[in-house]
């Protein structure tokens, strides 16, 4: 089954996602983009512009993601 464009997206930030995860600009984020696009493109792994996969832009960048469940919302912290 076709997944829909939010679940694909959901796997992936934009240059927003990332300009307010790290306090940065969003001119910024898209050269962040760029140089780690550039990293999976040397790594043979296929790449798509503006956007930059979570797992990886995690891992590289020492983020981690926090989830907790108040009230029955999941609250998600970055550390």
């Amino acid at each position: 089954m076709p997944r829909s464009v939010e679940q694909a997206d959901s796997r992936f930030y934009f240059a927003e996602d990332i300009a307010e995860r790290l306090n940065f600009s969003q001119r910024k984020a898209y050269d962040i983009i760029k140089e780690l696009n550039a990293e999976l493109a040397a790594a043979g792994k296929m790449t798509f512009p503006g956007r930059v996969p979570k797992n990886y832009f995690d891992a590289r960048c020492n983020v981690t993601v926090i989830e907790e469940v108040k009230s029955g919302k999941v609250i998600k912290s970055v550390v």
